[in-house]
């Protein structure tokens, strides 16, 4: 793994690290405003901490990442076989309310430049493919 940034502490993959046309990468819980037991870049809206501070260190990592926090996409995990594909349409979903996130998926998918797709993942393994010919990216639950 390969430092992106610090503050909110991100890493990518030596198969991306010297990619200019994708940003894959991987958050960390440092460098975050979260408190207590999700100490310190929580990134996922649920009951445990005001919505507030999740999106805030949401933006943080946009920020250091120099990516569009309204592109920012992410999904309700469903643990299926669902794959939604984002465009300029739903690009940004779920960004500042869970409840708008992508229903029931488990695998987004995009050839629209500049939308960034998030997998989160706690006892999962998160997958995430680039088709360097069609350029073509997902994330995977």
């Amino acid at each position: 793994m390969i430092e992106l940034t610090q503050a909110p502490l991100t890493l990518t993959f030596e198969l991306f690290a010297n990619r200019n046309d994708v940003l894959a990468f991987v958050t960390t819980r440092v460098g975050g405003e979260s408190s207590d037991h999700l100490a310190s870049c929580n990134i996922g809206i649920s009951e445990f901490e005001p919505a507030s501070t999740t999106i805030s260190n949401r933006q943080r990592i946009c920020t250091a990442l120099n990516i569009d926090f309204e592109k920012m996409t992410f999904q309700s995990q469903a643990h299926s076989d669902s794959i939604t594909v984002v465009d300029s349409n739903n690009a940004g979903a779920g960004n500042r309310i869970k409840t708008q996130s992508i229903s029931n998926s488990d695998a987004l998918i995009t050839q629209t430049k500049g939308i960034t797709l998030f997998a989160q993942a706690a006892y999962c393994v998160p997958i995430i493919l680039y088709d360097t010919k069609n350029k073509v990216a997902a994330a995977i639950h």
